[in-house]
């Protein structure tokens, strides 16, 4: 029976004492109270309902509205909840629809017995609970439904849509309107249809969930969407069956394993992977490229030992692996299919499973011979950067010093670890100051492209120029990151710089006031002349020459229109040279010019330059030297001439005396006498005969000489054949007369001893230089030769001693060599 409590609520006319004794009498063993309808309140009954724990409300309704009592108890029933009746003595139809209307649970009549109640009540009861559970179980549905962090579909088997949650309809990016009214075989893909109507099949036939499989959805933006369907049949008021989906978007995890075999196989690194038996159980194209290896020549093979590393090397590394540690970027040389040895990084890495077991390893194979060679490139940059000449210092922004290359602590004389981290302005600044004057030095000189020279105080007190400029670094916004500033020591650049200006200014005074004409040409046009070429010209102003052919200042007639390009020609010849012509004036007039040319590079091109000396004055004085000379030529030949005749004179007297002389001994003193001064005449006559009176032609003298003694002592008897060899040779008069009476003996001993009673008689005389710059006279006779026991050199011969004495007057030597004649052998320096 119900026990827990009945509250009633009417007027005061309601039977409320009827009602209480009929449920009483009926085994009603809960409280029963009684509220009048003014205490129609929903706070008051709510409160009885809680404090008592009654359940059950019967409203008499004969005096009270129905709109009153509905919204009363649309108030109680959303607060508490409870079993609500309905008592009354008035049944016409409209009052009991607008009841069941508002409470369908129960209505009772006033007439219903106490058990009628009770029962009544108790049925009610039971309908409630079920309504509560239905609720409950509804209530869960929709928020499973509802909330459900995976999409759910639910269509009919023609594969109409019939409802879809929050998360399918997000996934889809449809409203429940627009999705409502699509067929769910327009959501999925078409290569998918004939899939999903099997799943539809195997459901109505099996009448089991199917596992899930993977397809493929567009949304309303037709992209598309991977997912994972579970199809399951569910039963429906409406028809036998609907089908209810659960959708699993797998988007992400389809699109990251894509994703993992997209970057497997489009790695620029090679990949391979082995199983723990070292079996190659997957390789990407790099491998193929870069080692040679096309993938299908490698997987369930073992691996290649070109690409494995050394045994011993590859097992430590394994092992690690297999411990579970990675080997990151471990640098060693492998060989290509080709045999081609590459700079590789090899990263090897385990692979685990869902378990967290190792399964396989994996190794990435990385080219390096680039990177080698830009690694090499950069260290050789950077070695050129520390070992460069020039000063190169980097700053931030602020002009924080953060590099300061070898060049910089040499020029600055300050080591890197002293300014690293310190302002430029502040630790170069205190000791630059500029090389003009009015020229401040500030931030500008850090930061400015534009190239400035200042001078620069070391810490030892030495002075240096230096010469600097900056550029800006920027990052890809275009700010302003830094600079680098570049210097040099340009001291011994600037001094010479300093030297060079003086010497134009000296070369500019010696130019202006040089006493020569000085006329600067190029490719025949004056550019420059100094003003004693002016004056010497007649001209007043250098712009009255400038640009003008400097060939109109030489007379006319050796420059006609024959000889106008040969002198050209020639002028234009880099080869310096002399030469005297005629100048031409300003009003015309000539006068003779001693011109010197040499030659320059200026920045116009090939210049001359041009030394004119005025020979006015120079040709004046030449004529009268000329004519001093020919009256001192005259004289001299004058004087040569009565030499040589006197000479002759002495000759002849020797000659007549000789007519006198009885004793043969005396004779032949006299007649040796003779032939010397006969010798010495025979110079004189030749300088006589020679333009220059200093020298004589000793090749022509020999031949004469030589000729002469032939002729005074060679007889019938023995004709001697001579041959002479001499070079052309010059000597001077104080040679030529020792060295002609040396001659003049030899080649008379010759013929007075020599050929006695020898039938082919010959005599060689040489005259030459040898090439230690000596003079070499040799006089040969194929005779008897010299006697063995005669030592020339201490004979009482007056001839021989004669050669000895002038052979040592000459500083030379004298040598004898016997043997099929004899050979007389005499040096002496050349003079």
């Amino acid at each position: 029976m119900y026990d827990n409590g009945v509250l009633l609520v009417g007027s005061a006319f309601s039977p409320f004492s009827d009602i209480k004794s009929r449920l009483v009498n009926s085994g009603l063993k809960g409280n029963i109270k009684r509220v009048n309808i003014p205490g129609l309140n929903s706070e008051m009954i709510g409160d009885s309902l809680l404090r008592y724990g009654y359940q059950i409300v019967i409203f008499f309704l004969d005096d009270i509205k129905f709109e009153d009592i509905a919204k009363f108890i649309q108030k109680l029933k959303k607060n508490y909840d409870p079993l609500l009746f309905f008592v009354s003595n008035c049944f016409n139809s409209g009052l009991i629809d607008a009841i069941w209307e508002l409470e369908p649970s129960g209505i009772l009549s006033i007439n219903a017995s106490g058990p009628e109640m009770l029962a009544q009540f108790e049925l009610s009861r039971l309908k409630k609970e079920q309504e509560i559970e239905l609720k409950r179980q509804k209530d869960k549905f929709e928020a499973r439904f509802d909330h459900s962090l995976d999409g759910l579909l639910i269509f009919d088997l023609d594969g109409k849509n019939l409802g879809a949650n929050n998360a399918a309809l997000l996934s889809l990016g449809y409203s429940e309107k627009e999705f409502l009214e699509k067929n769910v075989f327009d959501i999925f893909e078409k290569d998918d249809h004939s899939i999903l109507e099997k799943e539809i099949a195997d459901l109505l036939t099996y009448r089991r969930q199917i596992f899930p499989k993977i397809f493929k959805l567009r949304d309303k933006s037709d992209k598309q969407i991977f997912v994972e369907v579970a199809c399951s049949l569910i039963r429906s008021k409406d028809q036998p069956y609907v089908i209810q989906a659960v959708v699993h978007n797998i988007s992400e995890q389809w699109n990251a394993a894509e994703l993992k075999r997209a970057l497997f196989e489009n790695s620029v690194d090679a990949i391979i992977i082995i199983d723990l038996d070292d079996q190659i159980i997957a390789a990407n194209k790099a491998v193929e490229r870069i080692f040679g290896y096309a993938p299908c020549e490698l997987v369930n093979k073992p691996f290649p030992d070109d690409m494995r590393l050394d045994k011993r090397i590859y097992e430590k590394l394994r092992q690690i692996c297999l411990s579970g540690q990675g080997i990151p970027g471990y640098e060693t040389k492998r060989r290509t299919k080709s045999g081609k040895i590459l700079n590789v990084s090899i990263t090897i890495s385990p692979i685990r499973d869902i378990q967290g077991e190792i399964t396989s390893i994996s190794f990435h194979y990385r080219d390096m011979t680039e990177y080698k060679k830009a690694e090499d490139k950069l260290s050789y940059q950077s070695m050129l950067l520390e070992n460069i000449g020039d000063a190169i210092i980097a700053t931030d922004e602020k002009l924080l010093i953060t590099a300061w290359n070898s060049a910089a602590q040499s020029i600055y004389m300050m080591p890197t670890e002293e300014v690293i981290g310190r302002s430029l302005y502040d630790v170069i600044l205190p000791r630059l100051s500029s090389l003009k004057k009015d020229s401040p030095i500030d931030k500008s000189c850090f930061i400015s492209n534009v190239t400035t020279e200042m001078s620069y105080i070391r810490k030892n007190g030495e002075q240096i120029i230096v010469e600097g400029s900056a550029i800006e670094l920027k990052d890809e916004n275009g700010s302003i990151t830094g600079y680098v500033n570049v210097s040099r020591d340009v001291t011994k650049r600037y001094e010479a710089l300093m030297a060079l200006k003086q010497s134009e200014e000296k070369f500019r005074t010696i130019f202006e006031y040089s006493p020569l004409g000085i006329i600067i040409t190029v490719d025949l046009k004056i550019v420059q002349v100094n003003r004693t070429f002016l004056k010497m010209f007649g001209y007043d102003n250098p712009a009255e020459l400038l640009g003008k052919n400097c060939l109109k200042l030489v007379r006319q007639d050796i420059v006609d229109e024959k000889n106008d390009d040969r002198i050209e020609s020639e002028y234009l010849q880099e080869i310096p040279r002399e030469c005297e012509t005629y100048g031409m004036k300003k009003d015309g007039s000539e006068f003779p010019v001693y011109l010197e040319i040499a030659f320059l590079n200026l920045p116009e091109g090939k210049a001359n330059v041009t030394f004119v000396t005025d020979f006015t004055e120079v040709k004046a004085r030449e004529g009268q030297i000329r004519c001093s000379l020919l009256e001192k030529e005259i004289l001299l030949r004058e004087i040569h001439h009565r030499v040589k005749n006197n000479l002759q004179i002495i000759s002849s007297l020797l000659s007549l005396q000789s007519e006198f002389v009885q004793d043969e001994q005396f004779l032949k003193i006299y007649n040796e006498s003779r032939d010397r001064i006969k010798t010495m005449a025979l110079l004189h006559e030749k300088l006589y005969q020679s333009k220059n009176f200093s020298r004589i032609n000793f090749a022509e003298y020999i031949n004469e000489l030589v000729r002469y003694i032939s002729r005074t002592y060679e007889s019938k008897d023995n004709s001697v054949d001579i041959a002479i060899d001499a070079d052309d040779i010059h000597l001077p008069i104080d040679t030529a007369i020792p060295c002609g009476l040396i001659i003049s003996e030899l080649v008379t001993n010759a013929f007075k001893y020599a050929y006695a009673g020898l039938q082919e008689c010959k005599l060689d005389v040489g005259f030459k230089i040898s090439e230690h710059r000596r003079y070499c006279l040799s006089v040969y006779d194929n005779g008897c030769g010299f006697p063995e026991n005669l030592d020339f050199t201490t004979t009482n011969s007056l001839g021989l001693q004669l050669v000895n004495g002038l052979v040592d007057q000459l500083n030379g030597e004298i040598e004898l060599k016997r043997g099929n004649g004899t050979l007389f052998a005499i040096s002496f320096p050349v003079t």
